[in-house]
Parts: C-alpha cells; structure tokens; sequence
C-alpha cells in the first residue's frame, strides 16, 4: 500500500494535511460520538475482511513504537477453543502464518508482536491438567497443559523464535465452577501459578507443574534443554492483578501486604527469582515475568467531562504502592525488571476506566494516572526532562 496513498477525488479527504483537529470532531450526542475525519487510507470495501484492518493497525502501532500483545479474550459461556485444544491451536497457527507473511514481519515485527494464548482460562472453569465439564455435564475447557501446549506448537510453525505469553488458571475458581477445583485465598483471574506441595495439598489447587518438566518440554519445546538441563527460553508468565476493588474480594487475605506479596511469591516472584520448584521438587528455572494486566478502580465521572477526573480510594493507594514496591524488589535481586501492561487505555473500561477520557471523546489525558506510573512504577516519558512539573509530583 503506498504512503501517502493516493487521492480520492473526494473534496474533503483531498485537502492538504492540517494539524488542526478541533474541525474534525463533532460533539458526542448521548453515547454516539460522530467523527468527520477521513479513514479512507485503511483497507475497506464489500470484499475486504475486518483482518485486513486488524492488521494494518497492528503494524501502524508498531511503527509508532509500541509493543503489542494480543490476546484471545472471549466472552461466549460455551467457547470451542477452550473445549478442543486442536481449534484453539489451529487458530493461532493460522493467523501467526498470516502475520509473518507480511513482507516486513522480520526487520519490524518481530520481536515486537507477541502471543497471549488465552485471557483468563479460569472463566470457564479451567483446569491445568483436568477437563472441567458443567453441572450437567457438558465439557466446558480441555486441560489447559494440552491446549496451551498445541497452541504454542502451531505459533512457532511460523516463527520458532516468539516468546508464548501465558496466564495463571484454575487456582481462582469462579462459583460457577466450583466442582472443577478449588481457590487459593486472595487469588483472582489470570493468576494461579502455584507449584508450591504444600500449598497444592492443602488447597486442593489445579497443578500447573508440568509445563515446567523436561517430559512436557520435549513435547512441545516451551523450554530449551541442553544436556539434561532445561534452560527458559520462550514462556512468560503473565498473571493479572487487580485490587479487591476490581475482583469484589474484600477478605484480609486479598488486601494485607503480607498475604498479597507471599501470594505473588508463591505463584510467580519465586519463579522469576529461580527459587522454585514443581510439586515433585524439580528446580524450576528463571523465568521472564510481565504482568499481562493491573489497574485499580477509578470511581471518578468520566462521562462528559473533559478533565481529569480520576479518583482513587485509600486502599487502592496503597495497593498500588504495594504492586510497585514488589516489582522493584524483585528488580533488584533478579537485575532484571519486570514489566507489565496498564488497563486500560480506553475511556470505557468500565471499572479502571482509562489513561484518556471522557467517555464521549476520549481526548483528555488523565494526568492522575500518569503521574502513578511515572512516580510510583518507574515509567519516564521523554517529556519529563523538559517539564519535569509534570512528572515529579503525584496529584492524587
């Protein structure tokens, strides 16, 4: 597709470039937010697929320096990929053999694309080595080891060398589940990476072991194993964590610092550090960690007002200081620093809300937000070494 593309005859998308764009908007009415400015660059028409477009904003993104995950998230009760494993992987192996027939997938993608298998297995009920079937016996998910491991497989079809992103199951089970398997105290969705036996006996937890072990690692090659010894080279953990205030768990368990940091050990921290091991007591190697999600929820109004409107609750507060000052530890006795994704960007998350907002324009940075990630999580904006007013003080 050639850039700038060509004109179109149409007056009003032939214009010269302006950065002027309080022209181009039209203000929201209700919750429909009518927009003038042209799309017509992006691939469209009756005989177009929508991942035409999908893909023309993946590498738009990347152009403009971002990193991207993308995740299979599904809202259906009853979902194919998480029954049979083969689905869930020749899905992923399908569109990965796309993404890397771009012509520049090599010198610009790659490395800068990767994979997050699944959003949150636990929502149906899913298992690290079990099925879990409904009350009445219909099969809701496959054991997530198999499925996680075809899936993987079909990626590096395409590409051997993407790191998989992967996240915690079936050790924060929903009630909906419950006769598939038991729940750590405090844990919530996208965590659930224990190994630790004893925890496992006393819990009754799902156990994700296996994916560590050399027999699982010859099968589906999530580790490199050199002379006996299996070396990490493309698994990520990538756990979710959020306050009681997001998963609705006002427990002691899910809100001491205590309880949350030896939790985060348990099932990941450990893992980071090389300090773990399987619940057969095989040493678990270092492991790369990124967390996949985490926010806290902002009670302020973001419906119209184009201001910053976010408004914490003292306890998320200090839940989010609890999160940085964990991540910086394990910083510094890994030397290595974790990273990890913000949710949202978006304006209508609806319980974090988003980095820019309101709902009817999404144009106003939410100041409060940035100012905790540049304070408390470490981030740096270029523009902090030129108006350092604006990064060096957190404006609750």
């Amino acid at each position: 597709m050639p850039h700038p593309p060509p004109k179109t005859g149409n007056p009003q998308c032939d214009l010269p470039w302006s950065a002027q764009f309080l022209d181009s908007y039209q203000g929201g009415s209700g919750k429909t937010l009518n927009l003038t400015m042209c799309n017509w660059y992006l691939p469209q028409g009756p005989n177009v697929p929508a991942l035409y477009r999908f893909l023309w904003q993946l590498q738009y993104l990347v152009s403009q320096g971002f990193y991207l995950l993308l995740d299979f998230s599904s809202t259906r009760e009853s979902e194919v990929n998480m029954q049979n494993p083969a689905v869930l992987a020749q899905n992923w192996g399908n569109f990965w053999k796309i993404l890397t027939d771009i012509p520049a997938y090599k010198e610009q993608l790659a490395g800068r694309v990767f994979p997050d298998l699944v959003n949150e297995p636990s929502r149906w009920g899913c298992q690290w080595q079990e099925s879990c079937h409904e009350v009445n016996g219909t099969n809701a998910c496959a054991p997530i080891l198999h499925s996680y491991g075809l899936a993987a497989a079909a990626i590096w079809q395409s590409d051997p060398n993407v790191p998989i992103f992967i996240n915690g199951l079936g050790q924060d089970n929903s009630t909906k589940y419950d006769q598939c398997g038991n729940t750590y105290p405090g844990m919530h969705w996208g965590d659930g990476f224990i190994t630790n036996r004893a925890a496992i006996q006393k819990y009754g937890l799902s156990d994700p072991s296996d994916i560590f072990t050399t027999a699982f690692t010859q099968k589906f090659g999530f580790l490199r194993v050199e002379k006996g010894t299996a070396q990490m080279s493309r698994l990520v953990l990538s756990p979710h964590i959020y306050p009681g205030t997001i998963t609705g768990d006002t427990s002691k368990l899910a809100a001491t610092v205590d309880a949350i940091t030896y939790r985060w050990d348990q099932s990941w921290g450990w893992k980071m550090q090389g300090l773990d091991s399987t619940s057969a007591g095989a040493r678990i190697p270092p492991l790369p960690v990124v967390i996949g999600e985490s926010g806290a929820k902002d009670w302020g109004d973001n419906s119209v007002n184009n201001t910053d409107t976010t408004l914490y609750t003292e306890a998320d507060k200090l839940w989010l200081n609890i999160v940085a000052s964990y991540l910086r530890a394990l910083s510094d006795k890994t030397g290595r620093q974790p990273s990890w994704f913000w949710w949202a960007w978006n304006a209508n998350s609806g319980d974090t809300k988003g980095l820019v907002g309101p709902n009817t324009t999404w144009r106003e940075v939410q100041w409060t937000k940035v100012r905790v990630l540049i304070r408390i999580f470490g981030l740096r904006p270029w523009y902090c070494g030129w108006w350092p007013e604006f990064c060096d003080t957190v404006l609750w």
